[in-house]
């Protein structure tokens, strides 16, 4: 019997969905419930991926001086998906899509090239 998932239900309930169904059936799932994050210091990470994370840092080091700045590979190491991070005082007085769209414009090219991108901005604390 098959049974088709609810396309309602957010990630991690249809993750729990498919391994309870797989249990059932006695069958090992065919993906893996825990979600993992790969960092760039990974061993699976390619050239290319890493090649990609340090054109992102220079070009967003260069852009807004940040005081703080964190990528983060989250694809495995294919570079297709990124968790980043920036601080920096111009963004001092903006609002968040406007942050948002400041790297956006800086990274165009890079992401184009990416599946997804998860971007949190935010001035210094005083």
């Amino acid at each position: 019997m098959t049974r088709i998932l609810s396309a309602s239900l957010p990630v991690g309930g249809m993750l729990r969905q498919v391994a309870a169904a797989c249990a059932l059936a006695r069958r090992p799932p065919l993906c893996s419930v825990t979600p993992r994050i790969f960092l760039s210091s990974d061993a699976n990470n390619s050239a290319e991926s890493v090649a990609r994370e340090d054109r992102m840092r220079a070009l967003l080091s260069e852009h807004f001086k940040p005081t703080h700045l964190l990528i983060q590979d989250v694809s495995g190491g294919c570079g297709a998906m990124y968790n980043m991070e920036v601080e920096s005082e111009l963004f001092r007085g903006k609002a968040l899509v406007a942050q948002h769209r400041m790297v956006n414009q800086v990274l165009a090219k890079e992401i184009s090239e990416m599946h997804g991108l998860s971007l949190k901005t935010r001035p210094p604390k005083k």
